[in-house]
């Protein structure tokens, strides 16, 4: 049901192929034996991943979703690196740039490392707001 709302807002909004609205994997959690991990963070503290995907990883998890022109694409963390997301390939997705949540993103990161909110609360918030779950 959702799939089929989000389409049908897509093609009114004049665009004339559809795209992926919700990732193909369902994303990954940072820990510390990631080669990416940068130290613990927040009240929780949360393994954190620095940033870490190259230009040839973006191409390959966007064919991997079925895009092959990342022109009005970007490859995406599902669960935020701020929120601890990782690098992994199951945590990358090749969104379109009208699907961004940005200022909700840092919303919830602000509300994580002040101790408003815990992880599992950002988690739940973010992945609401984008993906409807």
């Amino acid at each position: 049901m959702r799939i089929l709302l989000l389409i049908t807002l897509i093609f009114s909004c004049g665009y004339s192929k559809p795209y992926l609205t919700v990732p193909p994997v369902d994303g990954s959690l940072c820990t510390k034996k990631d080669k990416d991990f940068d130290g613990l963070r927040y009240y929780e503290l949360i393994p954190h991943c620095k940033r870490n995907v190259s230009t040839k990883r973006k191409d390959k998890i966007c064919k991997r979703d079925g895009i092959h022109n990342r022109r009005d694409f970007i490859v995406d963390h599902i669960i935020p690196l701020s929120i601890g997301g990782s690098n992994k390939d199951d945590n990358l997705w090749c969104q379109h740039k009208t699907l961004q949540v940005t200022a909700e993103e840092y919303r919830a990161y602000l509300k994580l490392k002040t101790g408003e909110w815990s992880q599992a609360i950002a988690l739940d918030y973010i992945l609401d707001l984008k993906f409807n779950r």
